[in-house]
């Protein structure tokens, strides 16, 4: 969110700067020069969208009830900001007799407000909730395959490749990429996670550098960690520092990463 703010308020910052340059300082004060507040609306829901896909009600509930907390935290601060750039163009008393100039700085609040709200619905919609019926599907399939038997499966050396070109992109993979690794490489969730702390922990003492994926959405943060673990429970946790081989190629022990 941090990013989408920062926009906000460079543009707000340039549009405010330049319109107050364009007229001379004034003396008068804020009561008498009343300046029209942002309306922002309300974002739309996405409750019924989501069970149109195919989600179950509890976790629809869970997203539905992300997308408005984060929203309302976009819209908070859209207001907030907005204030603080107004108060800017309270000594500039000339610049009222140009409404068309302060609706620009409007506009740019409300432009940039929904556009970031349906960046968001689009990934909640289009990106997560797929993404999370395929791993959901491939989650309680294994579930009813795995006998308590054979819990620990082969290393699947066929998958280095995939696993590598992920790796190369993105050293850090949310639960739900991890799920989704899980059902393309035909191996345990655990496996993945682990293969990529000893992948981590490889680089590190090489001193190469870690990619990781664009951290400036917490929504995405939100759904792909918090909710997908409380969704998709697994017997183990990831803390655990328990030694554990995934590779005859990769045997470093586990760093908590």
């Amino acid at each position: 969110m941090l990013p989408t703010l920062r926009r906000i308020g460079s543009r707000a910052h340039t549009t405010t700067r330049k319109l107050a340059s364009r007229v001379p300082p004034s003396s008068a004060t804020s009561a008498t020069l009343p300046l029209r507040d942002l309306i922002l609306p309300e974002p739309d829901s996405v409750h019924s969208r989501l069970i149109e896909l195919g989600l179950d009600e509890s976790t629809t509930h869970q997203v539905a009830a992300a997308w408005a907390r984060f929203s309302q935290r976009l819209k908070t601060r859209c207001l907030v900001d907005f204030a603080e750039r107004r108060q800017l163009l309270r000594t500039r008393a000339s610049y009222y007799e140009d409404d068309k100039a302060f609706s620009l700085l409007l506009s740019a609040y409300v432009t940039i407000y929904q556009q970031t709200l349906h960046r968001w619905s689009s990934y909640i919609l289009e990106d997560f909730a797929p993404r999370f019926l395929r791993a959901q599907a491939a989650f309680k399939q294994k579930a009813c395959d795995s006998a308590p038997s054979s819990r620990r499966r082969p290393f699947n050396q066929a998958a280095i490749p995939l696993l590598e070109a992920f790796f190369d992109n993105n050293a850090f993979p949310s639960r739900l990429d991890k799920h989704e690794l899980a059902a393309k490489c035909d191996m345990d969730y655990r496996q993945i996670h682990v293969w990529f702390q000893n992948r981590r922990s490889r680089h590190r003492k090489e001193g190469k550098e870690l990619k990781k994926r664009d951290a400036s959405v917490p929504l995405m943060d939100e759904l792909e960690n918090r909710l997908v673990e409380a969704a998709l429970p697994l017997e183990c946790t990831e803390d655990s520092s328990e030694p554990y081989i995934v590779s005859p190629a990769c045997t470093v022990n586990l760093v908590k990463s």
